[in-house]
């Protein structure tokens, strides 16, 4: 028997991760979160990276045709288009009768730990020591599409939206169904302020998985931020949350559904629930702002300010601020000097109540 898996492992024993393909990029994780090392620094979609790391242990052999392979040419592994390289976590200590006094360096292994192929592991269609039919199974097209979707969502994070949605385009001619170059299509365009084509490719990619957390999340926000759809929006993100209830994204969408709906007090409670005890480097400054409109029109004029405050420093933090939070600093300053100024602000609009409804309740 033969172990045809050329790299098997579990994903949660993973620590760092190395792409090279479309983009070159590396992977970190530290306390159980992930995070892009390189090119650039961000955070990574946990999911995301699990899934590339599942699709890459359960890369296979059909068949062995040649031991000892003196070209690779014919089998497609000489000049491979993708290699990924795990780093797995070393495993606990063996146990040891050793005597008390023995080094515990003896009793330990090394940092990095093999896997079931030799550590760390470089898959996908990288050369190996042993030829192997090329194969078609979906594994390897996963791992392609991972890396590409990787590439487009490096290009956003360089605040490259237009360049995004060549690559996009150039993806797609490949994978025309893929769900994950729709839903960053929909996220391209909103960078570019095309909000309508942007919601357009958004319910696209939900129609193609209703299911799918990100997607429902993503899309319900649209149409929360419209003020547009609300019951469908306020739907969407919580059945985002019960597959994700901690994700501080989903927690502010349905905190900004419960605000454009008029729920102002269940929206304010949301929105202290997400920023009481987080560092304010791990949360969108987008969040503060909402938080503070929502307790504006509570009467809580001072910690409004104090949330506003939050959100420009942490938004002028951001190296390649996103186009929301560009928008969100052109006009949070200008509600902070309203305030101090005894002006009414302007604030996001509520869309089921008329303006004297509001007028009433902000006060």
């Amino acid at each position: 028997y033969r172990q045809r898996y050329i790299a098997r492992f579990e994903a949660e024993d993973a620590v760092r991760a190395a792409v090279r393909g479309d983009e070159n990029y590396q992977l970190v994780k530290t306390d159980d979160k992930w995070s892009i090392d390189s090119p650039i620094s961000a955070p990574a979609d946990r999911e995301k990276v699990k899934s590339l790391l599942r699709a890459v242990s359960n890369i296979h052999a059909d068949d062995f045709i040649d031991d000892n392979p003196k070209d690779l040419v014919p089998y497609g592994l000489d000049k491979p288009r993708l290699i990924v390289t795990v780093e797995l976590s070393p495993p606990p200590p063996a146990p040891t009768t050793a005597p008390a006094t023995q080094p515990a360096s003896t009793a330990t292994t090394q940092a990095t730990r093999p896997s079931a192929a030799t550590g760390p592991t470089t898959a996908a269609t990288a050369p190996t020591t042993q030829a192997t039919r090329p194969t078609t199974l979906p594994v390897q097209q996963q791992i392609r599409r991972w890396s590409q979707e990787m590439a487009v969502r490096l290009t956003l994070l360089r605040g490259e939206p237009a360049e995004a949605l060549r690559q996009i385009r150039r993806y797609r001619r490949g994978y025309p169904d893929s769900i994950e170059l729709l839903g960053l299509k929909a996220t391209a365009l909103s960078e570019l302020g095309r909000d309508a084509q942007a919601i357009d490719a958004a319910e696209q990619a939900h129609q193609l998985n209703e299911d799918d957390p990100l997607l429902c999340n993503n899309l319900g926000y649209f149409y929360a931020d419209k003020g547009v759809k609300l019951a469908q929006a306020e739907q969407m993100i919580r059945k985002a949350l019960s597959e994700r209830p901690d994700e501080l994204s989903f927690l502010d969408s349905l905190g900004w559904v419960f605000y454009k709906t008029g729920r102002i007090r269940q929206a304010a409670a949301l929105f202290m629930r997400i920023t009481r005890d987080l560092d304010e480097q791990d949360i969108d400054p987008v969040i503060f702002d909402h938080a503070g409109d929502a307790y504006y029109r509570l009467g809580w004029s001072q910690r409004a300010v104090a949330m506003w405050v939050l959100a420009i420093d942490a938004g002028a933090d951001k190296q390649r601020p996103s186009a929301e939070i560009r928008r969100m600093l052109q006009v949070t300053d200008e509600k902070i000097r309203a305030v101090r100024a005894r002006r009414r602000p302007d604030l996001a609009p509520i869309h089921t109540e008329d303006e004297n409804h509001n007028n009433k309740q902000q006060r």
